[in-house]
């Protein structure tokens, strides 16, 4: 449900990966359960105040009320580590109803719309905790 859907070569999304996992501006985090089952992964592009957030989760940890709990903690554990960060911010497609509640449900809120491919997104924010 991401802005760019065309299909990407996997030579091309592993060097994509390696960019993003030297990229200052970026932090990951992995989602799994205490036993190790890996559910999906929270990534963010960071300025000096600011995150856009991507949520993906695997396949098998769809649809079980998780996208919710994993957006929180993985923001709690950015503004932690982030002291001078002020909000995150995520782009969620119109037509993702599944996405525009877990996003909801984590504490976010809209603050807009922008149209990106020809596809309208609704922003949504979360500020830091006070």
């Amino acid at each position: 449900m991401s802005i760019n859907q065309e299909p990407i070569a996997w030579e091309e999304h592993c060097a994509w990966f390696a960019d993003r996992l030297r990229d200052e501006a970026c932090a990951f985090y992995v989602a799994a359960m205490p036993e190790g089952d890996f559910l999906g992964q929270v990534r963010f592009r960071l300025d000096e105040e600011r995150a856009v957030v991507s949520l993906s989760l695997h396949r098998r940890a769809r649809g079980k009320g998780l996208a919710g709990p994993i957006l929180e903690q993985a923001c709690e554990r950015l503004f932690k580590d982030r002291p001078d960060l002020q909000d995150v911010s995520a782009y969620i497609r119109r037509d993702n109803e599944v996405s525009l509640r877990s996003f909801a449900r984590a504490g976010f809120r809209e603050q807009g719309s922008s149209v990106f491919n020809k596809l309208e997104f609704a922003i949504y924010r979360l500020p830091r905790p006070l």
